[in-house]
């Protein structure tokens, strides 16, 4: 359980660095492309990310399959390992531009907020003031 756990955690992981590489690929390639030549390498390169992004989701769904198939801590499991949806892998624009109207309303799927290996009881957002008073 512990390994599918990993294995997870990876894929969770890889799934955020590849919607972020996409994010760039719009903004820093594709927008600032002014003839047709460099928009169709652009599109390409996202494309290829995304495929790479959908394949690392159906990596992350069958581990997901396979943990609520052993059974052990199966609550634990469906409220942290939630199933992906197209919203959770969808770039969105508050990426893209931060100071668009609206964006800060705009609510991030849970696999930016799931926090990884940290309890409930930790303090880990006063930590560096422990040290410091020390």
């Amino acid at each position: 359980m512990e390994l599918r756990r990993g294995h997870a955690n990876d894929c969770l992981g890889s799934i955020r660095r590849t919607i972020g590489q996409e994010a760039f690929e719009y903004k820093k390639v594709l927008c600032p492309a002014h003839d047709k030549i460099h928009q169709t390498r652009a599109w390409t390169s996202i494309q290829n990310i995304h495929q790479g992004l959908v394949l690392q989701a159906r990596i992350y769904k069958r581990t997901r399959e396979v943990m609520m198939k052993l059974g052990i801590d199966l609550e634990g499991v469906e409220s942290l390992y939630k199933p992906l949806t197209a919203e959770d892998i969808k770039v969105s624009s508050a990426i893209n531009d931060p100071n668009k109207a609206g964006s800060s309303r705009t609510k991030l799927s849970w696999i930016w907020t799931l926090h990884q290996g940290v309890q409930t009881n930790d303090n880990h957002l006063t930590e560096c003031g422990f040290l410091i008073r020390y």
